[in-house]
């Protein structure tokens, strides 16, 4: 299986460009934001960055890493999976080692600060300054 993961900051681009991606190559699509959030709210919290507050980044991302092993894991005998992350970047080395026959590549995407930040407040439906706080 080939396995792409797209990585970078929120409000470059990257679910709408995987997200096409997936659909022109036939290749499931996993997003990790709402594993993450979904994995938030069963352990108590509101939002993945309360979590965060409360456990710190590295427990966030070790259990973002096994959610996304299981998701891949669900995906097996697909033609291929693509991943859109923007938490974990020693994401790849960790998927490596747990399907080391797999092709996996990395795309990274950016953006211009103002774009992005911009992006994120079309998104959120709010002004930049609290599209920030976010």
């Amino acid at each position: 299986m080939e396995i792409l993961l797209f990585t970078g900051h929120s409000g470059v681009g990257k679910s709408t460009l995987s997200q096409k991606l997936s659909v022109q190559l036939g290749y499931e699509f996993i997003s990790v934001s709402p594993l993450l959030h979904e994995v938030a709210v069963r352990r108590g919290f509101e939002r993945i960055r309360h979590w965060l507050a409360e456990e710190g980044p590295d427990r966030v991302i070790e259990a973002a890493r096994v959610e996304i092993v299981k998701a891949i894991k669900n995906k097996e005998g697909a033609k291929g999976v693509i991943i859109d992350d923007d938490f974990d970047r020693g994401l790849f080395l960790y998927v490596r080692k747990i399907f080391p026959r797999d092709r996996i590549l990395v795309v990274a995407i950016t953006t211009e600060e103002a774009r992005r930040e911009q992006q994120m407040a079309n998104r959120l439906r709010t002004t930049v300054e609290k599209a920030k706080e976010e």
